[in-house]
């Protein structure tokens, strides 16, 4: 039970003769639905299940009064679209009959428990109610005045064990990247005949000789260590030289991508006349293709890594000397994969009005008929978004192109996050490598499902492919504070955690149909996994050393790993930035271009790490081969009926919202809610006042504490008779949770909200709510 501890921990409890809350132990952190409507004031019930009695099973109801931050639909509206709606009459009528684990007949394995069927919503927007899109704002300049600072950013874990905590600012990611360059990369023979094209080289899988996976990790590394370290460290100017190395050997992919790659138009380059998106594979010295056709999971990490190298440079006087060089390439990169790399829906509509956007999964091949979701990065998109607003006045065709393009920059992070959603399965937070969009066409395989597959991965597997979706969607949350993706990233963690406390096995389910193996003992599946950990449900104000725990075990076991592959190298490397608090620091950064925060001025540096088109027409000829990856791409996503909360436009980031204040009620909410729980305990008929040893004492400390549970039914005619049976029950639900130690919280079956059932305006008639000496309600309502 939640706040129940050993016997043995007793001393650990009192001191001075005075007891100290056990709230840390047994702790259960429940994801409630993204699309509930807010309330200032509500009830959350909810059922539990005792097994351990051996002739029957024992029930029992818990009532908490909660103020709700959702969206900000009517409830009276949110109640119509909901179903179904329990309703709690008498006895136990709503729960089913059979069905119950029976502890002491040799039923072994997982304890689930039955109950009623799980709430869906028909609404059309998760998130907030809908809205128009409000006008693009005017292009911000590419270094916007300053603002008032964002809050300290501390909602987020890092590891605390010393090797981690103890270690020097940005050394731990220093040394992982250092090594990738070292172990990975060669310098090769650019086009002007000079050694400064540096290329990463991939092996395992489909991969082989330099792929855009492998150069676009190692550009993302290099400029993301660039844009965090201070400018006065001494390994800098290295970093900057590797950084332009790698930009170098990524625009010699663009230069050599003779095969035709689908892109007729949107070129980079000062005269535009090269592909922005190469081709996925090349031989190793980079002469000629060995696979054509681009790959969206490399090209966006790519683009992602040289806009963070032109961000971090930004403010140097002066200014390395291929700035302008790798910013209009970026800029041009940006515009060439919204046009080529993602395609609209023939019908369906985001919140902006514009057209659904589903990312492709080549520049030739995919999007609404198969999708990977371990391509979506929402935040990559976010920040391509704010680059071209920012910087369309110096590299754009039109010095507002930026902003015209920022609603449909909205509706493909809008799209990917419905894929996302509706690919996850909410009991593990796992996702499959492959997924056919529901709203998706069905030439490849059944929408709604993993019935695509490429890359040599299988579909319905939450493998080396569907693992790194951890930490694109995390990356969501470290930089924008993201709702969705934090409550994505949730689902996750919580399995992770429960998984490493008992036999490190992750468990299939949904669509998930099986594990990669051994998923601890590699880079690519733990890697990104742990970024899951680094969010989780801390970043909603809770603190859980469970999750730390989890968190320090999958920290130990990348710190043993060493880089020696580029796939799980990288991961690895990716891994320990993100870990370290290096990533994260960028917040303030990749937040300035959107004119949320201020920009990094020319002495300023990031702060420390913080402490311990309509869809494909059916192709004549089979579709061209997925770039090769460890993993293939996506089937394409399927979209749930609930769209998220559509981006702001550029230069509009809004701040993330204040949390609520604390929720402490006075004595007349007590009241309040005392009534609606003796109602729910005595309605049901599950309470009896013999052998409850704890009752009195639980009144006794209620009424010290100024609750006056005689009130509760003060003003009736039977009062007399009534107010033990009330206020006893009262007590019970405040006993049971200490009462009962081998009890078993079995789920959360039922959300009442509160302007519905408990409004404080409906204080008077529950007070006054009758029962008759059976326990059975004459009037009033609960």
């Amino acid at each position: 039970f939640v706040g129940c501890m050993d016997q043995a921990s007793l001393a650990d409890y009192l001191q001075d003769d005075s007891w100290t809350d056990p709230l840390e132990v047994n702790r259960y952190t429940i994801a409630l639905p993204s699309w509930l409507p807010s309330s200032d004031h509500a009830v959350l019930r909810w059922e539990w299940i005792a097994v351990q009695a051996l002739a029957n099973i024992e029930l029992y109801v818990t009532c908490a009064d909660v103020r709700v931050v959702g969206t900000d639909e009517p409830v009276e509206a949110f109640l119509d679209k909901v179903s179904p709606k329990v309703q709690v009459v008498t006895n136990a009528e709503h729960l089913p009959k059979t069905g119950y684990r029976n502890a002491y007949n040799k039923q072994k394995g997982a304890q689930w428990l039955i109950g009623p069927a799980v709430a869906t919503y028909s609404g059309s927007s998760p998130g907030t109610s809908p809205r128009p899109h409000p006008p693009p704002s005017p292009p911000p300049s590419p270094l916007p005045p300053p603002s008032p600072p964002r809050p300290p950013r501390g909602s987020y874990l890092t590891p605390s064990l010393a090797a981690w905590a103890d270690a020097s600012p940005y050394s731990l990611s220093l040394d992982r990247v250092e090594t990738v360059l070292d172990v990975l990369t060669t310098l090769e023979t650019y086009v002007d005949g000079s050694l400064t094209a540096r290329v990463v080289h991939s092996s395992g899988g489909a991969a082989g000789g330099v792929v855009s996976e492998g150069q676009g990790y190692g550009l993302l590394l290099v400029g993301s260590l660039v844009a965090a370290m201070p400018r006065s460290s001494a390994d800098r100017a290295e970093l900057l030289s590797a950084g332009y190395e790698l930009f170098r050997g990524w625009r010699l992919m663009c230069e050599r991508t003779v095969a035709d790659s689908c892109q007729a138009s949107h070129f980079c380059g000062e005269d535009e006349s090269h592909e922005c998106l190469p081709s996925w594979k090349f031989d190793d010295a980079v002469t000629a293709e060995a696979g054509t056709g681009s790959a969206p999971d490399g090209d966006e990490d790519a683009i992602l890594g040289m806009l963070l190298l032109v961000l971090g440079t930004q403010g140097d006087d002066p200014r390395p000397s291929w700035w302008d060089e790798v910013a209009r390439w970026t800029y041009q990169s940006c515009r060439a994969f919204l046009h080529h790399l993602s395609d609209d829906h023939p019908s369906l509509k985001a919140s902006n009005g514009q057209p659904l956007r589903a990312l492709k999964l080549g520049s030739c091949w995919g999007g609404w008929d198969c999708s990977n979701p371990s391509y979506h990065a929402p935040a990559h998109y976010r920040a391509f978004r704010d680059y071209m607003a920012a910087f369309a006045p110096d590299f754009g065709s039109s010095a507002s192109e930026g902003s015209e393009l920022a609603p449909t920059w909205d509706a493909l992070i809008e799209t990917s996050q419905l894929i996302l959603d509706e690919a996850q399965c909410d009991a593990t937070g796992l996702i499959p490598n492959w997924w056919v969009p529901s709203e998706g066409t069905s030439s490849i395989g059944q929408p709604g499902t993993p019935g695509c597959s490429g890359s040599g991965t299988p579909g319905a597997e939450f493998g080396s492919e569907a693992a790194r979706t951890a930490w694109r969607v995390g990356l969501a949350a470290l930089w924008y504070d993201d709702a969705a993706a934090i409550a994505w990233s949730q689902k996750m963690a919580l399995h992770v955690e429960v998984t490493l406390e008992t036999d490190g096995s992750l468990d299939t389910g949904c669509q998930v149909d099986s594990i990669h193996p051994g998923w601890q003992s590699n880079g690519f599946m733990v890697g990104p996994i742990a970024t899951s950990l680094v969010i989780g449900h801390v970043a909603s104000g809770l603190a859980d050393p469970e999750q730390q725990t989890a968190l320090n075990n999958l920290a130990a076991t990348i710190q043993t790993m060493s880089v020696t592959d580029y796939y799980s190298g990288c991961w690895v490397a990716i891994a320990t930035t993100t870990l370290s608090g290096d990533l994260s620091s960028l917040a303030p950064l990749v937040r300035s271009m959107g004119g949320s925060s201020p920009p990094l001025g020319e002495d300023a540096s990031p702060p420390p790490p913080p402490p311990p088109s309509p869809p494909p027409q059916a192709l004549s000829s089979p579709p061209p081969p997925p770039p090769p990856s460890p993993s293939p791409p996506s089937g394409t996503p399927s979209l749930p009926s609930l769209p998220p909360s559509p981006s702001p436009p550029a230069g509009s980031e809004p701040p993330s919202p204040a949390p609520p204040p604390p929720l402490v009620p006075q004595p007349d909410e007590y009241q309040d809610l005392f009534t609606c729980i003796t109602g729910c305990f005595v309605e049901s008929g599950f309470l009896e006042e013999s052998g409850n040893a704890n009752v009195d004492s639980v009144i006794a400390a209620l009424a010290a504490a100024g609750v006056d549970l005689q009130g509760l039914t003060a003003g009736e005619e039977d009062s007399t008779d009534t107010e033990p049976t009330i206020s006893r029950a009262a007590a019970i639900v405040l006993a049971a949770a200490g009462g009962f130690a081998v009890g078993i919280l079995s789920a959360l079956l039922a959300l009442f909200l509160a302007r519905k059932l408990c409004p404080p305006a409906e204080a008077a008639a529950r007070k006054t709510t009758s029962f008759d000496k059976t326990g059975t309600r004459v009037a009033g309502h609960v």
